[in-house]
C-alpha cells in the first residue's frame, strides 16, 4: 500500500512555539519545518532539540549585538531600527533564517536529507 504523500507531509500537531529570551522572538517549529524543508518524518522532539540548539548558537553569535541594542533602549529585536522587507524588519528575517539554517545543519549532521545521493547514503 502506497502512503498518502499529502498525509506524510503534515507536521505534527503538538509543536508549540519555543519561547525565547524576550529580546529575540519566539520560534514556531512549524515555520522552521516549512522554511527549512524539514520533513514531517522528523519527530517533534528531535526538531525541537535542534531548534533550541540553534537558538543558543545564534544567541551566542549575537550576544554583543543584543547587549548593545538593549543598552540603546530597544526592548526586542523587532524594536531595533532596520529596513523593512515584505512588511517585516530585516533583523527579524535574518534571525529567523539563522535559526532555521542552524537547526537544519544540526539535523543534517545526524540524518540524511532529500538531496543525499545513493552513493552518499552508503
Amino acid at each position: 500500500m502506497t502512503p498518502d504523500l499529502a498525509a506524510v507531509d503534515q507536521p505534527p500537531a503538538d509543536e508549540a512555539a519555543i519561547r525565547n529570551d524576550g529580546f529575540f522572538p519566539d520560534i514556531d517549529p512549524a515555520q522552521v519545518r516549512e522554511d527549512g524543508r524539514i520533513s514531517s518524518m522528523m519527530s517533534a522532539p528531535r526538531l525541537r532539540a535542534a531548534i533550541v540548539a540553534a537558538i543558543m548558537t545564534v544567541a551566542q553569535d549575537l550576544k554583543a549585538f543584543a547587549a548593545a541594542s538593549l543598552e540603546a533602549g530597544h526592548a526586542t529585536l523587532g524594536d531595533v531600527p532596520a529596513p523593512q522587507l515584505d512588511g517585516q524588519s530585516v533583523q527579524l528575517i535574518r534571525y529567523q533564517r539563522a535559526v532555521v539554517l542552524y537547526a537544519k545543519a544540526e539535523l543534517i549532521e545526524r540524518y540524511r536529507d532529500f538531496d543525499t545521493t545513493n552513493a552518499g547514503g552508503k
